[in-house]
């Protein structure tokens, strides 16, 4: 049977899925109208339904089986969102780039509850901590689940999937879909003891990420791979804060590892919302002047003043 399960950690990203899916929907009937994009845009509408439900259900079976089925459908719609544009080849290429690191991120979780369920005879999934057997596993996690997290070095299929996409699914993209794989890494870093060293090397990691993630934005001219190279800076960000965590664990649950997470989990939120406007902004620009170029771009918010002023706000 199917079980589900929320807590106070699945239900901060639930409502984030909620809000920025619910958003996405209602720009979309503008953005992607039925009558400049008839089945384009019927598409739109059931593969968006389904990534929502499909990050829904990660956030709350608990069951590494079902748990693995709900992630490969959100895998898939992702998939099917990004290439709605599926007559230019750059949408098809971004497509493919996306299909396959999302599937060798799946091949990691598969490896990763299969071993999981084989150490623990059971699929059902919850708080395992006395098992020290398990914390080797952690590294596989780490992989599986980053992959969709996008942080340096495994961001290759993100810049690409994120500016080609239309406007309202790199929103969605950028501010839910990559957080489902930090849930992971918090979710599983919390029920599973992990190594001495995770700490360190996740913090490393994202600091890494959030100094080549910055680094790369500066060089680009195209506003919306600006903008998803901000999603790996921040990413960044937000896994420094999870490392922090994990090492204050590692001390007795310290008040600081306690802050770090708090912080980390309030910038899921805080990018969540600010960049989902930002693509949706970016959407607008595009649609009205048909360039994401920002060097042909400039003096807009005298004629677009409520996207200006709504950009300036993200």
């Amino acid at each position: 049977p199917l079980h589900l399960r929320v807590d106070g950690l699945s239900a901060l990203f639930l409502v984030l899925v909620s809000v920025v899916g619910g958003a996405g929907a209602v720009y979309a009937r503008e953005y992607w109208p039925d009558a400049q994009q008839p089945s384009a845009a019927r598409r739109s509408r059931a593969w968006w339904s389904a990534f929502v439900l499909s990050m829904g259900l990660v956030l709350t079976v608990s069951n590494g089986l079902h748990f693995l089925m709900a992630w490969e459908v959100f895998a898939l719609c992702g998939f099917f969102l990004i290439t709605l544009d599926r007559e230019r080849s750059g949408v098809r290429a971004a497509g493919r780039l996306y299909l396959v690191a999302s599937h060798a991120g799946t091949m990691g979780l598969f490896a990763f509850f299969t071993a999981l369920a084989s150490l623990t005879g059971s699929w059902d999934l919850g708080p395992m901590r006395d098992h020290p057997e398990l914390a080797p596993l952690f590294w596989i996690a780490l992989f599986g689940f980053g992959m969709k997290a996008g942080f340096f070095p495994l961001h290759i299929w993100l810049p690409s999937a994120h500016a080609k996409s239309p406007s309202h699914v790199s929103a969605i993209m950028s501010g839910v879909a990559i957080k489902m794989g930090l849930y992971g890494i918090v979710r599983f870093s919390g029920w599973l003891p992990v190594p001495a060293s995770a700490g360190w090397v996740v913090t490393g990691l994202g600091a890494v990420s959030a100094l080549l993630g910055i680094t790369f934005a500066f060089a680009q001219n195209d506003v919306k791979r600006l903008l998803a190279y901000c999603s790996v800076e921040n990413m960044g960000v937000i896994l420094i804060g999870v490392g922090v965590a994990l090492l204050g664990a590692s001390h007795g649950d310290a008040r600081w590892g306690q802050l770090a997470l708090a912080g980390a989990l309030l910038h899921v939120w805080n990018h969540g919302a600010f960049k989902s406007l930002l693509f949706f902004g970016s959407g607008s620009i595009l649609h009205a002047t048909g360039t994401r170029e920002m060097s042909r771009l400039g003096g807009l918010a005298r004629t677009m003043p409520w996207t200006a002023g709504l950009f300036a706000l993200g």
